[in-house]
Parts: C-alpha cells; sequence; structure tokens
C-alpha cells in the first residue's frame, strides 16, 4: 500500500498544510506513494487529511487529495465527513 518509509500520517498532514505555498511538494508526496490506504491516515481528532484540507482552508489540497481518491466519506471522531465541514464553513450552499 504505503511504499515509502518516510510517508505516514504526519508528513501528509504537514503538507496539506503547508500546501498554500508548497502544493507541489503534496502532489509529490502522493504521487510517489500509490496506492493509497486513507484509512489508516487519521490525525490525533481522528481528521482525514481531506478534512484537515477543509479546515485549514486548503482549497488546491483538498482538490489534490480527491483526485488522488481520497476518501470523501470518512468521518472524524464527532461523526463529521469533509462535507460537513465544508458546508458548515461555507463552502457549499
Amino acid at each position: 500500500m504505503i511504499s515509502s518509509p518516510s510517508f505516514n500520517n504526519a508528513s501528509l498532514q504537514k503538507a496539506v498544510v503547508n500546501s498554500d505555498v508548497h502544493i507541489d511538494e503534496l502532489e509529490n508526496l502522493l504521487q510517489q506513494n500509490q496506492p493509497i490506504d486513507w484509512r489508516h491516515l487519521k490525525n490525533d481528532s481522528s481528521q482525514t487529511p481531506l478534512i484537515v484540507a477543509v479546515v485549514e482552508n486548503r482549497i488546491a489540497a483538498l482538490q489534490l487529495l480527491l483526485k488522488y481518491n481520497a476518501d470523501p466519506d470518512m468521518q472524524d471522531r464527532k461523526g463529521n465527513t469533509a462535507l460537513h465541514l465544508a458546508t458548515e464553513n461555507g463552502w457549499v450552499k
């Protein structure tokens, strides 16, 4: 599944947060680690990289994660999906 030993949840979450400046680093990380098992990539709050992209308002990262098949139906520990949070943040009307 995940091919690079340096690819883990922390490295992906950091790349998402920094994607406003380094979107190319996020894309390289995603390209080099296909296929990605998204089920095991959650932070301490059970947030997926896709949810972090929404919370951090990283639209380009969100688009890239979806391009690489991030699962939009995965929930955080409160039962929220990226779509729920995007709606709460006014992204979806």
